[in-house]
């Protein structure tokens, strides 16, 4: 499928999975994520130690960056949810904390890893990103702990063309 093919929404989606992939101890991370998942409507999936999993949100229209014009140029805010599982093993006795701090600095360094320009233009496709604050949890059991975070990208298209990336 070409890109012509794709919406630039789903193409950045598919970076942000891309990143996400490349933590692994192999390619100089301290920690391996053991899956990237993008969810389907029914989830189709259990939680696994260092598993991350993400999530597009409900977009906003960023008015300050959209243009006028024929067509306009629509600017939209687009937020990501990833979220960090930790499985901790009962026999492991380091604090969960430090855990989770390590797996956060490489899922940061990961996003923010680009080969080709500024990480958060995604390769062209984007006028911005920021990552927004960590919120840590633990569950009741204390079996699962794992934190989140939002991505935001700002990206821009034509207001009748999804498919055409404007900067």
């Amino acid at each position: 499928m070409s890109d012509l093919a794709v919406p630039v929404i789903e193409r950045i989606a598919q970076k942000v999975q891309e990143r996400l992939g490349l933590i692994s101890e192999r390619l100089g991370f301290q920690t391996t994520a053991s899956e990237t998942v993008r969810p389907s409507r029914k989830g189709n999936f259990r939680p696994k130690d260092y598993q991350l999993v993400f999530a597009q949100e409900g977009e906003t229209e960023n008015p300050d960056l959209s243009c006028p014009g024929n067509p306009p140029l629509q600017a939209w805010n687009a937020p990501f949810r990833i979220a960090a599982e930790l499985l901790q093993s009962k026999n492991d006795k380091t604090a969960v904390d430090t855990l989770r701090n390590i797996f956060k600095a490489d899922v940061q360094r990961a996003i923010t890893r680009s080969n080709r320009g500024y990480w958060a233009q995604w390769d062209g496709l984007a006028i911005n990103s920021r990552i927004g604050a960590v919120e840590t949890y633990l569950d009741e059991s204390d079996q699962v702990a794992g934190f989140h975070t939002i991505l935001t990208v700002i990206y821009r298209t034509p207001e009748n063309n999804p498919f055409e990336v404007v900067g």
